[in-house]
C-alpha cells in the first residue's frame, strides 16, 4: 500500500521471512528497530518459495505481520495469503550532492 515508517515495527509483534545468508543478522535488525520478533521462518540463500511454504509461514504467523527482505519480496511474488499482512524492509541509498 505504500511506505511506512520504520517507526511502525516499534513494539510490533513479527514473523521474520527469509532466504538470506544472515537470517539472523535481519532478524537482529528487526528487533533493533523495536520489533517483537516472535517467530522466524528462515530459509536457505536464495530459496525459490513454494505457495505451501508460503501458506505454512502465514498460519505460523497467526494474523501478526510477516516482515521480509526486499531481496526475498522478489521470490515472494505477490503475497496472496489473506489475514497475514507482508511488510518488506528496505535499504535506501540517496546521494544529496546538489
Amino acid at each position: 500500500t505504500g511506505p511506512l515508517p520504520l517507526a511502525s515495527l516499534a513494539g510490533q509483534p513479527v514473523t521474520a521471512l527469509a532466504g538470506i545468508g544472515q537470517p539472523q543478522a535481519f532478524a537482529a535488525t528487526l528487533r533493533e528497530l523495536g520489533a517483537e520478533v516472535v517467530a522466524e521462518a528462515f530459509f536457505a540463500d536464495h530459496h525459490p518459495y513454494t505457495a505451501d511454504e508460503l501458506a505454512q509461514v502465514a498460519v505460523q504467523a497467526a494474523g501478526r505481520v510477516v516482515v521480509t527482505t526486499e531481496k526475498d519480496q522478489l521470490r515472494v511474488g505477490a503475497w496472496p495469503i489473506d489475514g497475514a499482512p507482508l511488510w518488506v524492509l528496505g535499504i535506501e541509498l540517496e546521494d544529496y550532492r546538489l
